[in-house]
């Protein structure tokens, strides 16, 4: 989702709209800045827990200075956003599992 006034899939809907799901957010990755591959603020993550909180249920990134199209308006950003979903979220791993690697 896109930090800029975007009138289709703005981030406040988005982010209204991801609440009405009742997933808890973890705590300790809540609107946590993450960082581009120039080390620019690249946007915010949230990370969205299913209901006994053990289990990832969604990943939330938000790209910043990013239109609605955010592989047009920030490449690379959005290419980031592909590889920490291919190669470092895992959907199926348990908190408790992540924040011993941390």
């Amino acid at each position: 989702s896109s930090d800029l006034d975007d009138s289709v899939c703005g981030l406040q809907g988005t982010q209204y709209w991801l609440d009405r799901w009742k997933y808890k957010v973890n705590s300790n990755k809540d609107w946590q800045q993450w960082e581009d591959d120039e080390t620019q603020l690249g946007g915010f993550y949230t990370q969205y827990m299913t209901d006994n909180g053990k289990n990832v249920a969604l990943h939330f990134l938000s790209v910043r200075s990013a239109g609605h199209m955010v592989p047009t308006t920030q490449p690379g950003r959005a290419l980031k956003i592909l590889k920490k979903y291919l190669y470092e979220f895992d959907n199926g791993k348990k908190v408790e599992d992540e924040d011993e690697n941390e």
